[in-house]
């Protein structure tokens, strides 16, 4: 049943980066379904975490999202309203988090998240660009996370409605 929200899914890398820079992207296409619901439409999140994570840690429900979150070495997220025309981008850390949004709402996007000495930088990319664009300042990662191997991994808050 797509309405329940425990139904949803996490997918994380095997293989943990230990590089200073880590850099992934993610290019990705959404379906509106602003004629059958309203509020915010499907989430993409995608995110760091720290070597050893197992999907089953990840498993916290939509309504959970900030536990989820927090348990990420950084993460990224867009987010479109069904009758409003902009994106919406939230990142953080366990130090943090920003937002900021464009007025143009993209349902095929780029995004991109990267480590590089012990800071988060996030950004996103129109589909058929050629540009990144910063998404807010970057973040400082926890002193306790510094130099930690990282896992790469994407999730779909669903956003369901009843």
């Amino acid at each position: 049943d797509s309405s329940d929200s425990s139904q949803f899914g996490v997918v994380i890398t095997k293989h943990a980066f230990n590089e200073a820079d880590v850099d992934f992207q993610v290019e990705y296409s959404q379906t509106s379904y602003a004629d059958v619901q309203g509020g915010y439409e499907s989430q993409l999140l995608i995110f760091f975490a720290e070597e050893g994570t197992y999907p089953e840690t990840l498993l916290q429900t939509d309504n959970d999202i900030g536990v989820f979150q927090a348990s990420t070495v950084g993460y990224l997220k867009s987010k479109v309203f069904t009758t409003s025309d902009n994106t919406w981008f939230s990142c953080g850390t366990a130090e943090g988090s920003q937002s900021s949004s464009t007025p143009t709402k993209y349902l095929d996007l780029s995004l991109r998240i990267r480590r590089f000495n012990n800071v988060i930088h996030t950004y996103y990319k129109v589909l058929g660009g050629d540009e990144w664009i910063d998404n807010e300042e970057p973040m400082n990662i926890p002193q306790a996370l510094h130099g930690v191997p990282v896992q790469f991994g994407f999730r779909v808050k669903k956003e369901w409605q009843t």
